[in-house]
């Protein structure tokens, strides 16, 4: 209980503040009072609520864990809800479901900590037994619909979001406009994504930071699904800033969503601060407020995350043309040349592999390694003379290589040279290490061939 009337009547004016919608005097209020009162429950639970409101979820949880602390009123459910916005959702599924029971007010929070799970369908039922939704609850759950079923979901999805957009028509529903357009943005309906994003960037409240950074702290508490959902209505109200779709296709990454990933990073590439054609080997320039120099590890960064997300779907081919488009845009040299070189076999690409290859054999001739991708290149090119030359010239560089030894008695058996194949077999299976190597089976059958 307030024991003098300075802390009732600060506590009383906050109240106001908050029910007025006021939120930050709000919380300036209640942590004034908690900073000169610790022992007041109210100030704490008060200050929750309105860093609640805020969806500033540190300061939310740092209230909530002093309120539980000193047994305030609904204490519990202001842990669960700031637990939801640090990421740690997962954790609150059991606080929020026995009280969203009670108080359906909860059911966003109890729907998110149940995607923060990964359990989209529970998100889905939630919010699907709502007798009278608002408009964050609709957007929301046109999101749970198709994060629960795909793209065979988006017909539901598409109709729930449409209709969460026609209800928000107030500046407190740009961010239900915003989520319902990267839903409907995700299922492919374009002009109704491009009008809900139009009216949320009108009636947009929060600044960048104040979406990226809670995406960021989400997704390295292990909420990667409300980090690509924050991130996903960032770039509804921003979609000039290409680092929103950068960091969403990273989310999705952790989320083992590739393909969302690859669209989400592609999207990135001809944004500030990339400024990238998707297709044509663009050189990285500097311009507009960003040196050439800070530009390029971007733009290598971002085509190297394209690249993981094109192999995390089985697509070689596309996985080693980011990783070239990577390296051209470092200017890189011999050794990442030859990992592009190899990215490019990988794919049974034996002609952009041999170019490759040559491009780090112009950086540095010495290095054996590049020799031996361009000898395997000719081989996967059935040029047995290129590989045969090329595999004689890694040899000189990596005498007893057990690869080399492979691919240059290989040639050598083919072109009918036995000698060759023999001595190369013989010299690489002197070596104790190469004789536990997977490719000694390999090379002794070529040595047999050759006796």
């Amino acid at each position: 209980m307030v024991g003098c009337g300075g802390p009732r009547k600060n506590l009383r004016k906050a109240d106001r503040e908050l029910s007025d919608g006021e939120a930050l005097r709000a919380a300036r209020l209640y942590d004034s009072v908690r900073r000169d009162h610790p022992d007041i429950p109210a100030a704490w639970s008060g200050s929750a609520r309105a860093w609640l409101t805020l969806d500033d979820g540190e300061r939310a949880l740092t209230s909530a864990e002093g309120a539980s602390a000193r047994d305030a009123d609904g204490a519990a459910v202001l842990l669960a809800r700031a637990h939801v916005l640090v990421g740690r959702g997962a954790t609150a599924r059991e606080a929020l479901s026995s009280a969203a029971l009670r108080d359906t007010t909860l059911a966003g929070p109890l729907a998110e900590a149940h995607l923060a799970a990964g359990d989209a369908a529970a998100a889905e039922s939630v919010l699907g037994a709502l007798a009278s939704p608002g408009p964050w609850e609709e957007a929301l759950h046109g999101w749970a619909i198709w994060r629960a079923g795909g793209s065979d979901a988006c017909p539901a999805a598409i109709d729930r979001s449409r209709t969460a957009g026609a209800a928000a028509d107030a500046a407190e529903a740009s961010k239900p406009l915003a989520l319902a357009a990267a839903t409907l943005q995700a299922c492919d309906d374009a002009d109704s994504a491009a009008t809900f994003a139009d009216r949320a960037r009108l009636f947009r409240t929060v600044e960048v930071d104040e979406l990226q950074v809670p995406a960021q702290r989400r997704r390295e508490a292990g909420d990667v699904e409300g980090s690509a959902r924050l991130l996903s209505q960032a770039e509804q109200f921003f979609p000039d800033d290409g680092y929103l779709p950068r960091e969403l296709g990273v989310s999705w990454l952790a989320a083992d969503e590739p393909a969302l990933a690859e669209a989400a990073l592609l999207r990135a590439l001809p944004r500030y601060p990339f400024e990238q054609d998707p297709v044509k080997h663009d050189t990285v320039v500097g311009g507009r407020g960003i040196e050439r120099e800070e530009r390029q590890p971007l733009v290598e960064d971002l085509w190297r995350s394209i690249a993981m997300a094109r192999a995390a779907q089985g697509d070689a081919a596309g996985s080693a043309a980011a990783h070239e488009r990577a390296a051209l845009a470092a200017e890189a040299g011999h050794d990442r040349w030859v990992e592009v070189a190899r990215a490019w076999l990988d794919a049974r690409q034996g002609g952009p592999a041999e170019a490759a290859a040559r491009q780090a054999i112009a950086k540095d001739e010495a290095p054996g390694d590049a020799w031996l991708v361009l000898a395997l290149a000719g081989r996967q090119q059935r040029d047995l003379g290129k590989a045969m030359g090329a595999a004689r010239e890694a040899w000189k560089r990596m005498p007893g290589d057990i690869e080399t030894a492979e691919v240059l008695a290989d040639a050598a058996l083919a072109t009918g040279d036995a000698d060759t194949a023999r001595r190369v077999c013989e010299t690489a299976l002197a070596d104790p290490q190469n004789r536990l190597h997977p490719l000694a089976t390999r090379l002794q059958a070529l040595l047999t061939q050759a006796q």
